[in-house]
């Protein structure tokens, strides 16, 4: 049985509570007579309530002993120094880019007037994410925390190796700062359902903190996890307390949150928790995406699920599509080729006989870059050279710069720039937008445009062309992505723009605006509801795929095509009529 000790938060230590097992069950007794003590002392002495918690104590790896700021009043209870050895419940998976730890907090409980006990709170299990600070080293004093509720556990607990969920915290709920802090939990599964990937985004208006860090999870690790989820459970319930009243101990005081004030606190719900949900569960099935979308009020009750109908799983190979060696010798550098859009446009292109080289996003898009650049190793012409992925951060023209000139220094020239890496997150308010944000994202959008052409540019001879995704949101407006729409008519001006400063040089420079398109985009930034009716606000009542947006790239980049093409922007998006 887990047994579990009543003492208060210890000051003097940075070590993180956790629940403890003994190793042996000569505390039974003891516990016993500590618990009938205190309820003798309830009956007869006092009518004040006390609210009864159980505590963690802690363990000074030093010291060899479990220390606290304050025993238990029974007098049975054993002395500080004296317990023997126990051992920690936790569990940490380090990869290169981030550490996650998880932690079980143990349940809350109140005695009555009659001398029984309420659960007034269940447990929860903390969750710790740490940013890498160099190799094998973690920055914990970057944390960021997500407190996991029995009925979240619950959700991961139920996934399969291709389904998704998405949980939503506001620590700050019921306060005068409500609203200020959001925290987002992603889990995803990788494309060859290996595993899954852990991401927590946390935005703090107040603080202005704006950062997101991802841990894949291996199959191995993630049974790992559920097992340990799957033991916990009865008790952060507990009822281990029920099958078994000695494990109770009495606490003079509540429970209290320890609160980083830079980062929120060790505990994301200290009010009333917001778990209000969004579960997007993709099986890939059938070459379809089926899902349930559940959405959870406040007790997180889940709601009756919902059928994802419309959904498919992105294509960026068409059967049909007959090469002609439009690009026969060109060297082409795709950024954000490693999946959708991207991915089609590389593919297209080694058809077509070019060298591609094309960008990702290290550790989040292994596995698409890998599945990519086994699908270009088959479609490339026996002439052209083998072709490349490099992992950038594509915000900054540093790197922008590198990828240049990697590829000149692998292929000695470049002639079809595409720039294509793009983030977008969906909003309601402008309140939503943080500065932070509004940065990283036309620094993703935008500003990587720029760099990637202005060092491009440098090697670029007359007959090479440029061109920029950028989207048919920048035409209607695109509310509900309002700081990405903003940087996709940002991206048409740029377009349009640069062409003109090119035409000179013999350099054409165009751009492509998709409507709806079938992306891993969607799934990870629109509410269940959205993209369950993706392309349902165009005629063709549909969202396309991206092998049927690749050949406007194709076109743009052949010069036997579009040679009298330049500041023009082609619109494969269902019909839409835009003011081009």
């Amino acid at each position: 049985m887990l047994q579990l000790n009543s003492v208060s938060w210890l000051s003097s230590t940075t070590q993180n509570p956790m629940l403890w097992l003994p190793q042996s069950n000569s505390q039974s007794s003891q516990d016993s007579c500590a618990f009938n003590s205190i309820s003798n002392s309830k009956t007869s002495n006092t009518k004040k309530k006390k609210k009864l918690s159980l505590k963690c104590q802690y363990y000074d790896q030093q010291q060899k002993s479990f220390t606290s700021s304050s025993r238990p009043s029974s007098s049975s209870a054993t002395p500080v120094g004296e317990s023997p050895p126990k051992v920690f419940v936790g569990h940490s998976i380090y990869k290169g880019k981030a550490a996650l730890t998880i932690e079980p907090r143990a349940p809350e409980f109140s005695p009555l007037e009659s001398g029984a006990y309420k659960l007034v709170k269940e447990g929860f299990v903390l969750s710790q994410f740490a940013p890498a600070s160099s190799a094998r080293q973690y920055d914990w004093t970057r944390k960021q925390v997500f407190s996991l509720s029995v009925t979240e556990i619950g959700h991961l607990v139920s996934l399969g190796a291709r389904d998704s969920c998405e949980f939503f915290h506001d620590p700050n709920k019921g306060r005068s700062d409500e609203g200020k802090v959001r925290k987002v939990l992603k889990v995803e599964p990788l494309p060859d359902g290996s595993g899954h990937f852990f991401n927590l985004s946390v935005q703090n208006k107040v603080l202005n903190i704006d950062e997101s860090i991802y841990i894949p999870v291996t199959r191995a690790e993630y049974t790992v996890l559920i097992s340990a989820f799957n033991y916990i459970l009865p008790y952060l319930l507990g009822w281990h307390a029920y099958a078994n009243a000695n494990s109770i101990k009495s606490a003079d005081s509540s429970r209290e949150n320890n609160v980083n004030p830079r980062y929120g606190g060790d505990y994301d719900w200290n009010s009333l928790l917001e778990s209000r949900r969004r579960d997007l569960l993709f099986l890939a099935q059938d070459g379809n995406w089926q899902g349930t979308v559940s959405v959870s009020t406040a007790d997180s009750t889940p709601a009756t699920g919902e059928r994802i109908s419309h959904a498919s799983t992105p294509q960026a190979i068409n059967p049909k599509y007959q090469p002609s060696n439009k690009l026969h010798g060109k060297v082409a550098l795709v950024t954000g080729g490693d999946s959708g859009i991207g991915r089609s446009v590389c593919y297209h292109f080694a058809l077509e006989g070019a060298t591609v080289a094309f960008t990702y996003v290290e550790g989040i898009e292994d596995r698409d870059k890998d599945e990519t650049l086994q699908m270009l190793l088959k479609a490339k012409s026996n002439d052209a050279k083998e072709p490349i992925a490099i992992a950038t951060d594509v915000k900054f023209e540093e790197n922008c710069k590198k990828v240049v000139d990697q590829v000149v220094s692998v292929f000695g020239q470049i002639d079809i720039l595409v720039s294509n890496a793009a983030e977008q997150y969906y909003v309601t308010t402008i309140e939503e937008i943080t500065e932070s944000r509004l940065e990283r994202i036309f620094r993703t959008n935008i500003f990587s445009q720029f760099f990637m052409a202005r060092h491009s540019l440098k090697y670029m001879k007359e007959g090479s062309c440029i061109i920029n995704t950028a989207s048919a949101n920048a035409y209607t407006g695109g509310s509900q992505f309002l700081d990405y729409s903003s940087t996709k008519g940002a991206i048409v001006t740029f377009t349009r723009g640069l062409s003109q400063l090119l035409i000179s040089k013999g350099i054409r420079v165009n751009a492509v605006s998709p409507g709806p398109v079938w992306t891993p985009i969607q799934p990870a930034s629109l509410p269940a509801e959205k993209v369950a009716s993706l392309g349902s606000d165009v005629p063709m009542d549909r969202a396309a795929q991206p092998y049927e947006i690749a050949p406007s790239y194709v076109f743009l980049a052949s010069d036997e095509c579009s040679s009298y093409f330049t500041g023009q922007v082609l619109h494969p998006n269902g019909g839409l009529i835009v003011n081009a």
